[in-house]
Protein backbone atom coordinates (compact mmCIF):
# COMPACT_ATOMS: atom_id res chain seq x y z
CA UNK A 1 0.00 0.00 0.00
CA UNK A 2 2.82 2.37 0.89
CA UNK A 3 4.65 1.56 -2.36
CA UNK A 4 1.46 2.25 -4.34
CA UNK A 5 1.03 5.66 -2.70
CA UNK A 6 4.64 6.52 -3.48
CA UNK A 7 4.13 5.57 -7.11
CA UNK A 8 0.99 7.70 -7.36
CA UNK A 9 2.85 10.61 -5.81
CA UNK A 10 5.55 10.32 -8.45
CA UNK A 11 2.92 10.39 -11.18
CA UNK A 12 1.15 13.37 -9.60
CA UNK A 13 4.25 15.57 -9.60
CA UNK A 14 4.61 15.92 -13.37
CA UNK A 15 0.84 16.28 -13.74
CA UNK A 16 0.89 19.16 -11.25
CA UNK A 17 3.58 20.84 -13.31
CA UNK A 18 1.22 20.72 -16.29
CA UNK A 19 -1.61 22.43 -14.38
CA UNK A 20 -2.75 25.87 -15.62
CA UNK A 21 -1.47 27.54 -12.47
CA UNK A 22 2.06 26.31 -13.15
CA UNK A 23 3.06 27.14 -16.72
CA UNK A 24 -0.25 27.77 -18.46
CA UNK A 25 -0.89 31.01 -16.53
CA UNK A 26 2.24 32.51 -18.05
CA UNK A 27 2.08 30.94 -21.51
CA UNK A 28 -1.54 31.98 -22.05
CA UNK A 29 -1.13 35.46 -20.57
CA UNK A 30 -2.48 37.87 -21.56
CA UNK A 31 -5.63 36.13 -22.76
CA UNK A 32 -7.42 39.45 -23.26
CA UNK A 33 -6.85 43.19 -23.02
CA UNK A 34 -5.28 44.55 -19.82
CA UNK A 35 -6.70 47.42 -17.77
CA UNK A 36 -4.16 49.51 -15.85
CA UNK A 37 -5.89 51.74 -13.30
CA UNK A 38 -4.27 55.01 -12.26
CA UNK A 39 -5.89 56.17 -8.99
CA UNK A 40 -5.11 59.83 -9.69
CA UNK A 41 -6.02 62.35 -12.41
CA UNK A 42 -4.39 62.19 -15.83
CA UNK A 43 -1.15 64.09 -16.39
CA UNK A 44 0.76 63.20 -13.23
CA UNK A 45 3.96 61.15 -13.09
CA UNK A 46 2.13 57.93 -12.27
CA UNK A 47 -0.22 58.47 -15.21
CA UNK A 48 2.68 59.14 -17.60
CA UNK A 49 4.61 56.12 -16.34
CA UNK A 50 1.51 54.01 -16.89
CA UNK A 51 1.28 55.22 -20.48
CA UNK A 52 4.95 54.44 -21.01
CA UNK A 53 4.81 50.84 -19.82
CA UNK A 54 1.52 50.42 -21.73
CA UNK A 55 3.43 50.83 -25.01
CA UNK A 56 5.98 48.20 -23.94
CA UNK A 57 3.34 45.64 -22.97
CA UNK A 58 1.30 46.20 -26.13
CA UNK A 59 4.37 45.76 -28.33
CA UNK A 60 5.39 42.58 -26.49
CA UNK A 61 2.04 40.81 -26.49
CA UNK A 62 -0.17 42.38 -29.14
CA UNK A 63 -2.93 43.07 -26.64
CA UNK A 64 -4.38 46.49 -25.83
CA UNK A 65 -3.59 48.03 -22.45
CA UNK A 66 -6.33 50.41 -21.37
CA UNK A 67 -5.38 53.22 -18.99
CA UNK A 68 -8.27 54.04 -16.68
CA UNK A 69 -8.00 57.04 -14.36
CA UNK A 70 -10.03 56.61 -11.17
CA UNK A 71 -9.08 59.55 -8.92
CA UNK A 72 -10.49 60.33 -5.50
CA UNK A 73 -10.05 59.56 -1.83
CA UNK A 74 -6.29 60.27 -1.94
CA UNK A 75 -5.91 57.35 -4.33
CA UNK A 76 -8.14 54.97 -2.40
CA UNK A 77 -11.05 54.78 -4.87
CA UNK A 78 -9.03 53.37 -7.75
CA UNK A 79 -6.96 51.22 -5.41
CA UNK A 80 -10.02 49.65 -3.81
CA UNK A 81 -11.52 49.01 -7.25
CA UNK A 82 -8.51 46.98 -8.37
CA UNK A 83 -8.39 45.08 -5.08
CA UNK A 84 -11.79 43.57 -5.96
CA UNK A 85 -10.83 42.42 -9.45
CA UNK A 86 -9.88 38.83 -10.34
CA UNK A 87 -6.28 37.87 -9.67
CA UNK A 88 -5.41 36.94 -13.25
CA UNK A 89 -3.14 39.84 -14.23
CA UNK A 90 -5.63 41.53 -16.54
CA UNK A 91 -6.58 44.22 -13.99
CA UNK A 92 -3.62 46.15 -12.59
CA UNK A 93 -2.94 49.25 -10.51
CA UNK A 94 -0.28 51.94 -10.92
CA UNK A 95 0.10 52.42 -7.19
CA UNK A 96 2.44 54.58 -5.17
CA UNK A 97 4.07 55.12 -1.81
CA UNK A 98 0.82 56.88 -0.86
CA UNK A 99 -1.56 54.04 -1.76
CA UNK A 100 0.56 51.26 -0.28
CA UNK A 101 2.71 52.74 2.50
CA UNK A 102 1.19 55.99 3.75
CA UNK A 103 -2.60 55.75 3.33
CA UNK A 104 -2.93 52.40 5.17
CA UNK A 105 -1.47 54.06 8.28
CA UNK A 106 -3.42 57.30 7.87
CA UNK A 107 -6.74 55.70 6.98
CA UNK A 108 -6.89 52.27 8.66
CA UNK A 109 -10.63 52.02 7.92
CA UNK A 110 -10.11 51.97 4.15
CA UNK A 111 -11.92 49.06 2.53
CA UNK A 112 -8.78 47.49 1.13
CA UNK A 113 -5.64 46.04 2.66
CA UNK A 114 -2.47 47.09 0.87
CA UNK A 115 -0.72 44.00 2.19
CA UNK A 116 -3.39 41.30 1.83
CA UNK A 117 -5.22 42.44 -1.30
CA UNK A 118 -2.26 43.11 -3.60
CA UNK A 119 0.85 41.56 -5.09
CA UNK A 120 3.72 43.95 -5.94
CA UNK A 121 4.55 43.47 -9.63
CA UNK A 122 7.03 46.08 -10.85
CA UNK A 123 8.75 49.08 -9.31
CA UNK A 124 8.73 51.91 -11.85
CA UNK A 125 10.63 54.87 -10.45
CA UNK A 126 10.96 57.50 -7.76
CA UNK A 127 11.55 61.17 -7.13
CA UNK A 128 12.66 63.05 -4.04
CA UNK A 129 11.29 66.31 -2.73
CA UNK A 130 13.36 69.48 -2.49
CA UNK A 131 13.74 71.31 0.82
CA UNK A 132 13.32 74.95 -0.18
CA UNK A 133 13.34 78.18 1.81
CA UNK A 134 12.57 81.81 1.07
CA UNK A 135 15.75 83.86 0.43
CA UNK A 136 14.84 86.32 3.20
CA UNK A 137 15.50 83.60 5.76
CA UNK A 138 19.20 83.96 5.04
CA UNK A 139 20.17 80.28 5.36
CA UNK A 140 22.14 78.42 2.70
CA UNK A 141 22.47 74.89 4.09
CA UNK A 142 20.46 72.29 5.99
CA UNK A 143 22.80 72.72 8.94
CA UNK A 144 22.16 76.47 9.05
CA UNK A 145 18.41 75.87 8.86
CA UNK A 146 18.52 73.45 11.79
CA UNK A 147 20.59 75.90 13.82
CA UNK A 148 18.11 78.70 13.07
CA UNK A 149 15.11 76.51 13.97
CA UNK A 150 16.69 75.49 17.27
CA UNK A 151 17.43 79.11 18.11
CA UNK A 152 13.86 80.17 17.21
CA UNK A 153 11.56 77.26 18.18
CA UNK A 154 8.05 77.55 16.73
CA UNK A 155 8.92 80.59 14.61
CA UNK A 156 9.40 78.82 11.28
CA UNK A 157 6.44 77.49 9.32
CA UNK A 158 6.33 75.06 6.43
CA UNK A 159 3.73 74.62 3.71
CA UNK A 160 2.19 71.38 2.52
CA UNK A 161 -0.65 70.43 0.20
CA UNK A 162 -2.57 68.80 3.02
CA UNK A 163 -2.54 66.58 6.06
CA UNK A 164 -0.76 63.31 5.38
CA UNK A 165 0.70 64.49 2.09
CA UNK A 166 4.27 63.60 1.18
CA UNK A 167 5.33 67.19 1.84
CA UNK A 168 3.74 67.08 5.29
CA UNK A 169 5.25 63.76 6.33
CA UNK A 170 8.67 64.62 4.89
CA UNK A 171 8.70 67.69 7.12
CA UNK A 172 7.55 65.70 10.15
CA UNK A 173 10.36 63.20 9.61
CA UNK A 174 12.77 66.13 9.31
CA UNK A 175 11.50 67.57 12.60
CA UNK A 176 11.94 64.20 14.31
CA UNK A 177 15.47 63.66 12.99
CA UNK A 178 16.64 67.23 13.59
CA UNK A 179 14.83 67.78 16.90
CA UNK A 180 13.28 71.08 15.84
CA UNK A 181 9.89 72.75 16.29
CA UNK A 182 8.45 73.96 12.97
CA UNK A 183 4.78 74.82 12.43
CA UNK A 184 2.74 73.01 9.77
CA UNK A 185 0.54 75.16 7.50
CA UNK A 186 -1.59 72.91 5.25
CA UNK A 187 -3.04 74.21 1.98
CA UNK A 188 -5.73 72.80 -0.28
CA UNK A 189 -3.49 72.82 -3.34
CA UNK A 190 0.01 73.40 -4.65
CA UNK A 191 -0.83 76.72 -6.32
CA UNK A 192 -1.61 78.70 -3.16
CA UNK A 193 1.13 76.97 -1.20
CA UNK A 194 3.70 77.98 -3.84
CA UNK A 195 2.37 81.54 -3.99
CA UNK A 196 2.74 82.03 -0.23
CA UNK A 197 6.16 80.36 -0.15
CA UNK A 198 7.50 82.55 -2.97
CA UNK A 199 5.84 85.58 -1.38
CA UNK A 200 7.57 84.95 1.94
CA UNK A 201 4.40 84.33 3.99
CA UNK A 202 5.74 80.82 4.61
CA UNK A 203 9.46 80.27 5.22
CA UNK A 204 9.99 76.73 3.94
CA UNK A 205 8.52 73.68 2.25
CA UNK A 206 9.34 70.26 0.89
CA UNK A 207 8.47 70.77 -2.74
CA UNK A 208 7.95 68.74 -5.90
CA UNK A 209 10.99 68.97 -8.20
CA UNK A 210 9.16 70.14 -11.33
CA UNK A 211 6.98 72.60 -9.45
CA UNK A 212 9.86 74.31 -7.68
CA UNK A 213 12.46 74.26 -10.48
CA UNK A 214 11.42 77.59 -12.11
CA UNK A 215 11.61 79.38 -8.74
CA UNK A 216 15.10 78.02 -8.11
CA UNK A 217 16.30 79.13 -11.53
CA UNK A 218 15.05 82.69 -10.95
CA UNK A 219 16.36 82.91 -7.37
CA UNK A 220 12.90 83.31 -5.85
CA UNK A 221 13.55 80.27 -3.66
CA UNK A 222 16.71 78.63 -2.29
CA UNK A 223 17.19 74.84 -2.35
CA UNK A 224 18.97 73.42 0.69
CA UNK A 225 18.75 69.69 0.09
CA UNK A 226 16.94 66.80 -1.53
CA UNK A 227 15.11 64.14 0.42
CA UNK A 228 16.53 61.23 -1.59
CA UNK A 229 19.78 59.35 -1.07
CA UNK A 230 21.49 60.44 -4.29
CA UNK A 231 21.85 63.76 -6.08
CA UNK A 232 19.61 64.47 -9.04
CA UNK A 233 20.95 64.87 -12.57
CA UNK A 234 18.68 67.88 -13.05
CA UNK A 235 19.94 69.53 -9.80
CA UNK A 236 23.44 68.10 -9.31
CA UNK A 237 24.60 70.77 -6.84
CA UNK A 238 21.85 70.09 -4.28
CA UNK A 239 23.10 67.62 -1.62
CA UNK A 240 20.98 64.95 0.08
CA UNK A 241 19.55 65.99 3.44
CA UNK A 242 20.86 62.67 4.73
CA UNK A 243 24.40 64.02 4.44
CA UNK A 244 23.53 66.30 7.39
CA UNK A 245 20.87 64.15 9.05
CA UNK A 246 22.00 60.50 8.85
CA UNK A 247 19.09 58.18 8.18
CA UNK A 248 16.88 60.84 6.64
CA UNK A 249 15.56 59.62 3.29
CA UNK A 250 12.27 60.14 1.48
CA UNK A 251 11.49 58.91 -2.01
CA UNK A 252 8.11 59.16 -3.68
CA UNK A 253 7.82 56.02 -5.76
CA UNK A 254 5.36 54.43 -8.18
CA UNK A 255 4.85 50.82 -9.12
CA UNK A 256 2.50 48.29 -10.64
CA UNK A 257 0.39 46.09 -8.37
CA UNK A 258 -1.92 43.16 -9.15
CA UNK A 259 -4.82 41.77 -7.11
CA UNK A 260 -3.97 39.06 -4.60
CA UNK A 261 -3.70 35.47 -5.89
CA UNK A 262 -2.31 36.57 -9.24
CA UNK A 263 0.01 33.68 -10.26
CA UNK A 264 3.71 34.34 -9.78
CA UNK A 265 4.35 33.31 -13.39
CA UNK A 266 2.09 36.15 -14.57
CA UNK A 267 3.73 38.58 -12.16
CA UNK A 268 7.16 37.61 -13.51
CA UNK A 269 6.03 38.10 -17.10
CA UNK A 270 4.66 41.57 -16.37
CA UNK A 271 7.77 42.44 -14.38
CA UNK A 272 10.16 41.38 -17.15
CA UNK A 273 8.52 43.59 -19.79
CA UNK A 274 8.20 46.55 -17.39
CA UNK A 275 11.93 46.28 -16.69
CA UNK A 276 12.69 46.28 -20.41
CA UNK A 277 10.90 49.61 -20.63
CA UNK A 278 12.83 50.98 -17.64
CA UNK A 279 16.17 49.74 -19.01
CA UNK A 280 15.97 51.88 -22.14
CA UNK A 281 18.63 54.63 -22.13
CA UNK A 282 16.25 56.95 -23.96
CA UNK A 283 13.53 56.33 -21.39
CA UNK A 284 15.90 56.90 -18.46
CA UNK A 285 17.23 60.14 -19.94
CA UNK A 286 13.74 61.45 -20.54
CA UNK A 287 12.64 60.84 -16.96
CA UNK A 288 15.87 62.17 -15.46
CA UNK A 289 15.01 65.54 -16.99
CA UNK A 290 11.79 65.38 -14.94
CA UNK A 291 13.70 64.63 -11.73
CA UNK A 292 12.55 61.00 -11.73
CA UNK A 293 14.92 58.04 -11.42
CA UNK A 294 13.92 54.72 -12.97
CA UNK A 295 15.18 51.57 -11.27
CA UNK A 296 14.29 48.08 -12.51
CA UNK A 297 13.95 45.48 -9.77
CA UNK A 298 12.37 42.07 -9.25
CA UNK A 299 8.88 41.71 -7.83
CA UNK A 300 10.45 40.31 -4.64
CA UNK A 301 12.70 43.35 -4.24
CA UNK A 302 9.72 45.62 -4.82
CA UNK A 303 7.71 43.74 -2.19
CA UNK A 304 10.53 44.25 0.33
CA UNK A 305 10.68 47.98 -0.46
CA UNK A 306 6.92 48.36 0.06
CA UNK A 307 7.12 46.56 3.40
CA UNK A 308 10.01 48.75 4.59
CA UNK A 309 8.27 51.96 3.65
CA UNK A 310 4.98 50.84 5.20
CA UNK A 311 6.78 50.23 8.51
CA UNK A 312 8.67 53.51 8.24
CA UNK A 313 5.67 55.75 7.51
CA UNK A 314 3.47 54.03 10.07
CA UNK A 315 6.04 54.94 12.72
CA UNK A 316 6.46 58.52 11.47
CA UNK A 317 2.69 59.05 11.49
CA UNK A 318 2.42 57.56 14.98
CA UNK A 319 5.30 59.62 16.40
CA UNK A 320 3.98 62.83 14.81
CA UNK A 321 0.47 62.06 16.11
CA UNK A 322 -1.01 62.71 12.68
CA UNK A 323 -4.75 62.10 12.70
CA UNK A 324 -6.54 61.89 9.35
CA UNK A 325 -9.45 64.24 8.79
Amino acid sequence: MIKRRAALACLAAPLAALAPGAWGASDDFPAKNITLVVPYPAGGANDLLARGVKVQWEAAWGRSVLIENKPGGYGSIGTEFVSRQPGDGHSLLMGSVATHAINPALYPKHRYSAERDFVPVAYMGSTPLILTVHPSLGVKTVQELIAYAKKHPGKLSYASVGLGSAAHLSAELFKQKAGVDIVHVPYRGISQASTDLVGGQIEMAFSNVLNVLPYLQTGKLVALGITGRDRLAVLPKIPPIGDTLPGYEVDLWWGVFAPAKTPQAVVDKLNAEANRYLDSKETRARWEREGITLAPMSSTQFKELVARDATKWTQVIKDAKVVAE
